[in-house]
């Protein structure tokens, strides 16, 4: 699994979103994930860059399938406070820059639309 595969689930898990739209926000996903406790850390890698189930997690931490999703869950759930910040901010910097750039080659595209019609 590439870095970007591995960051797109990540964010995709802490959005609820079914896909990403760019690959600006990876180094905010990273940061995020490094400022979990190491063993957080882990069961993130294991859930989504292994694609371990949650009952190999179980079996790899010692515990339960039911041990297993709540501790991914719980590492998940401290991923979207604080540094879930990092990621909505570079999100929304992304949405504001394609809204702009949208709002350009609208112009643009009204420039032509009324130079084609003098040029005729």
């Amino acid at each position: 699994m590439t870095d970007y595969e591995f960051a797109s689930k990540i964010y995709c898990e802490v959005f609820g979103v079914s896909h990403d739209s760019g690959d600006v926000y990876i180094r905010g996903v990273f940061e995020a994930i490094e400022s979990l406790p190491p063993s957080d850390q882990t069961l993130i890698n294991y859930r989504f860059c292994h694609n371990y189930s949650y009952k190999r997690i179980g079996e790899e931490i010692g515990g339960s399938y039911g041990k297993a999703y709540n501790a991914v869950s719980n590492a998940m759930r401290k991923l979207r406070r604080n540094p879930a910040k990092c990621m909505l901010s570079v999100k929304l910097s992304i949405d504001y820059r394609y809204q702009m750039l949208k709002k350009v080659k609208d112009m643009i595209d009204e420039i032509f639309i009324v130079n084609q019609h003098y040029s005729e």
